[in-house]
This record gives C-alpha cells, sequence and structure tokens, in this order.
C-alpha cells in the first residue's frame, strides 16, 4: 500500500489526522508512521528523529488544515508547527475534533 493510499481512523485522534494530510499534501524525509507526535518538523535533525521540513511544506499544511476542518487559520504562530502535537493542541484550542474532519 502506498502511503498516500492509507487511511487513518477518523475517531483515533487529531494527531492521526495531521499525519494524514501530512502523507497526503507533502513529501516526507522520513515515513510518517516514524514521526513521533513531538519530533520537531521543520528544522532540526532528521536523523536524530526531526522532519526538516521548509517554509513552503508549512504553507502547504496550513492549506491542509485549513481545507480540511474549513478553518480560518489567522492567528496561528510558529510555535504551533513545532510538531504534530502542538499542530493538535492548536486545533483542539479551536474547538475541532478529529470527528470534524470533512472526507
Amino acid at each position: 500500500m502506498l502511503p498516500s493510499e492509507r487511511r487513518w481512523p477518523i475517531a483515533q485522534s487529531l494527531e492521526a489526522v495531521i499525519r494524514q494530510l501530512m502523507t497526503e499534501r507533502l513529501t516526507l524525509p522520513v515515513p510518517v508512521d516514524e514521526i513521533s507526535d513531538d519530533a520537531s518538523l521543520f528544522g532540526g535533525d532528521v536523523g536524530a528523529g526531526d522532519v526538516g521540513l521548509d517554509s513552503l511544506a508549512s504553507l502547504e499544511l496550513s492549506a491542509a488544515l485549513s481545507d480540511r476542518f474549513q478553518l480560518l487559520l489567522d492567528d496561528v504562530e510558529p510555535s504551533d508547527f513545532r510538531s504534530i502535537r502542538t499542530l493538535a493542541d492548536y486545533l483542539r484550542r479551536k474547538n475541532v475534533a478529529a470527528d470534524d474532519v470533512d472526507q
């Protein structure tokens, strides 16, 4: 199965939904299954478990989140994009639940 064909369970968590979006929309330097919730998404050391995405990837991920959850990400801070966990926490602060996903 190709990574883009994998479907994460909706009810599982926002972290799982973010992983699905990353798989669908980004070219990742590591398999999404190997990215921990706390791994640094931007910068960092890819060999040490960080992802090392660039600014273009942050724009693409923002657009994917905006599209999927029908959100305007006007108050997002760089620290909100630090990791999968911080992105999920940001979405929770916006009162988004994994069940809100528009499939």
